[in-house]
């Protein structure tokens, strides 16, 4: 009987030494999801949410300044074009622009590139009015800026133009001007209360008009 007893008492606290290591294994994997959970969520774009360092050597996370996040997004509205003659179409087009903001290299977070993505749809206008997209860099005027609080409080309105090529017939006619017009671009003015206005600096050429708003 004395025998039946200690091996009832050894596989006992072998039992519970096995409990426990389990429970420990068990707590250790918990802790480290738990850690794994707790970094800061990534953003589509732009690194980090919500981090930007300015005095930062490496972790700049310059696409996360107050800048970049209020040209980042997606703008719709309406955009027409007036012929300079009544011998050409006038058009208008539902158009959209979205602005997104990347870094070259995933590690070097120092300068946000902003790109874009120009898309319209024509609901009037004759057959030299076509439909289309754009998509191009946009020329960042504060993209090389010596002091990185500019992109703190920068001094809105900011000029931002998509430099395009985008192959179509001389012919026709886009809401950017007639492809024929020498300046192949796009400008677009940010006021900084979430609105793009399209700029026409080739009046010879028709005007082109409309202001798109963030949503």
């Amino acid at each position: 009987m004395k025998r039946e007893y200690a091996f009832a008492a050894k596989w006992l606290s072998l039992c519970i030494c096995t409990v426990a290591l389990t429970a420990c294994s068990s707590s250790s994997s918990n802790n480290s999801s738990s850690n794994s959970a707790e970094l800061p969520p990534q953003s589509g774009e732009g690194g980090q949410q919500g981090v930007f360092n300015p005095q930062a050597s490496l972790d700049v996370f310059a696409c996360e300044a107050q800048y970049y996040r209020e040209l980042r997004g997606s703008y719709f509205g309406q955009v027409s074009y007036t012929a300079p003659n009544d011998n050409q179409a006038t058009c208008t087009w539902e158009a959209s622009l979205q602005v997104r903001g990347n870094y070259q290299d995933p590690a070097d977070t120092r300068v946000c590139e902003i790109t874009s993505i120009y898309s319209y749809t024509l609901t009037d206008g004759g057959d030299q009015c076509v439909d289309g997209s754009l998509t191009a860099p946009m020329d960042d005027p504060l993209a090389a800026s010596p002091n990185r609080l500019d992109w703190e409080s920068p001094e809105w309105p900011e000029d931002l133009p998509m430099l395009i090529n985008p192959g179509i017939d001389d012919n026709a006619v886009i809401p950017a001007g007639t492809i024929a017009a020498s300046a192949r671009r796009v400008n677009w003015r940010f006021d900084g209360l979430d609105e793009a206005l399209l700029l026409d600096d080739n009046d010879a050429d028709g005007i082109v008009e409309g202001t798109l708003v963030k949503r």
